[in-house]
């Protein structure tokens, strides 16, 4: 029965770290999806084609650009933000599918623009909440349970 004790006891902490660590990410990721909208127009856009030569190979991708500008209280900005991904990310292999994200942000489209209230200059045009947080914090509630349940187990199986 110490076994139980000790596991229900692991598997609570274990639980309540998932669970806090989940909650503290998902407040600082969730600022970004809750920033205000401001009125936008697209500059220009076009594929930006980068050419990584090594003695061994040359590898080439493309990366969508587009340039909008937006206004926050009179105060005019321009970013090329579309969203917080990593560069390696928000580029291809293939000029296609850079072009098809290019195609959907004609020079001259109006746009949604999220920006930082606390620094305007930062924006983008895309910001999602994240996904895996509902899962992870699941799972840690799901331990803090189990680990409750081995406790009363083991005390009424004493």
């Amino acid at each position: 029965m110490p076994f139980l004790i000790i596991f229900g006891a692991c598997l609570i902490v274990f639980g309540a770290v998932y669970v806090i660590s989940t909650i503290v990410t998902r407040r600082s990721y969730q600022g970004t999806a809750n920033w205000p909208k401001a009125a936008g127009e697209v500059v220009r856009a076009f594929v930006y084609r980068h050419e990584r030569r090594t003695p061994k190979e040359t590898s080439i991708t493309y990366t969508p650009v587009v340039e909008y500008t937006y206004t926050v209280e009179g105060q005019p900005y321009t970013s090329q933000k579309r969203d917080f991904a990593p560069y390696y990310c928000d580029s291809f292999a293939e000029e296609k599918k850079a072009a098809e994200i290019i195609a959907e942000l004609p020079p001259g489209k109006a746009v949604t623009v999220r920006y930082n209230p606390d620094v305007p200059a930062q924006a983008a045009l895309k910001v999602e909440k994240p996904k895996m947080h509902n899962t992870v914090l699941l799972f840690g509630v799901t331990s803090l349970v189990m680990g409750v349940l081995m406790i009363v187990l083991a005390v009424v199986l004493m």
